[in-house]
């Protein structure tokens, strides 16, 4: 018995010489990006308040933004007002860690609406589920006179796989929270904002479609991972939506106008005027007899706009404003828009799409 009971403190003490020797290599030689969210039972996950949240993507993409105490990558914001104000929800495009402070996309929009106070809700692969949750228990309290959802590409097919809503025998879009947050996922989303070896194992979890489908089986995660997806040009984005109408396409596009219409709905309760814009994927800004991604995926005659016109027709039937950025975009496409690591708004990125936004609602009458 002694002997089992040394051997056992003998491999323990080795794995953990080991992960201390790991944890130290990958501080010096491979930094990984800690965690910088928590879980939440009504959003999945939300930045950690008053936090120094970081993103290290590559040499020369390091950034640090601090998250203020209600959870915002934004400066603070008192719920009381005293001037008029633009809400903006979004994912990382909007209040990922991306890039400097004070060269966002919602810095760019207050500069050229200097009389309106702008106020960041992006959060890093928020999708309009997310978003219009994150609405409704937070955004709403500070009183804003207009609220523009930024939509990404992704955002159609991520709206598909989340828990956070359900759709009822009659066909109504319902909440389906608070959600069971697993005891394993709170500790491995800890882990992961304080540990090198927790973040390396934690993010290469989340990239594997079959690990996040048997954590969903299981209980840990709250997002499933369709055994059946259809081919993607970059993650999340069917190449299908470029081209024609499938199932899974056009059930996600039903999810998706779902959102959208409780999103106006609520936005207008509250007293605010909803506005929507898409967020331009960088292979959109060229011809799709030159976008690899398309080839690569088996479709023939893609329609790089077509999100775009689809989005822009519904929403005019809603009665909803659409800001389309993708023409503007490919204006400018060979200027360094994107970051060619993840395809993230460069800083002309930003401020290209934040001074066309600034334009187009004021010549709309929208602000």
């Amino acid at each position: 018995m002694r002997e089992v009971l040394k051997n056992f403190l003998l491999v323990c003490g080795s794995l953990i010489v080991a992960l201390l020797l790991l944890e130290l290599g990958l501080r010096l030689f491979l930094p990984q990006s800690l965690n910088n969210v928590r879980a939440d039972e009504y959003l999945l996950y939300s930045y950690v308040p008053d936090k120094m949240a970081c993103s290290s993507r590559s040499a020369d993409l390091d950034f640090c933004n601090r998250i203020n105490a209600k959870g915002l990558n934004d400066i603070e914001h008192s719920y009381n007002r005293s001037r008029p104000r633009i809400l903006v929800i979004g994912d990382s495009f909007i209040g990922g860690i991306i890039g400097k402070e004070d060269e966002q996309f919602i810095d760019f929009l207050q500069q050229r609406l200097p009389d309106y106070e702008v106020i960041c809700m992006g959060v890093g692969s928020y999708s309009t589920d997310n978003q219009l949750i994150w609405l409704q228990t937070e955004g709403y309290k500070y009183h804003p006179d207009v609220v523009l959802l930024a939509m990404s590409m992704n955002d159609i097919w991520d709206n598909t796989v989340k828990d956070l809503f359900i759709v009822d025998a009659s066909g109504q879009l319902q909440h389906n929270v608070p959600l069971r947050i697993s005891p394993v996922k709170r500790v491995a989303m800890a882990c992961a904002a304080r540990l090198q070896v927790c973040a390396l194992a934690y993010n290469t979890l989340l990239q594997s479609p079959l690990i996040i489908r048997i954590l969903h089986q299981v209980g840990v995660s709250n997002i499933a991972a369709d055994s059946d997806a259809p081919k993607f040009i970059m993650q999340s984005v069917p190449a299908a939506l470029f081209v024609g109408s499938n199932s899974q396409v056009d059930a996600a596009w039903n999810r998706t106008y779902m959102l959208l219409d409780a999103f106006a709905s609520y936005t207008r309760l509250i007293g605010a005027k909803p506005v929507v814009m898409m967020v331009p994927l960088r292979e959109q800004l060229f011809p799709a007899d030159d976008n690899r991604s398309l080839a690569l995926a088996g479709e023939q005659g893609a329609d790089m706009a077509r999100p775009e016109e689809l989005l822009a027709s519904h929403l005019g039937d809603v009665g909803v404003p659409f800001i389309d950025l993708l023409s503007v975009f490919q204006q400018h496409r060979d200027e360094g828009m994107y970051y060619p690591v993840d395809g993230h708004w460069a800083v002309d990125g930003t401020r290209t799409a934040g001074g066309y936004v600034a334009d187009t609602l004021r010549g709309a009458g929208l602000v």
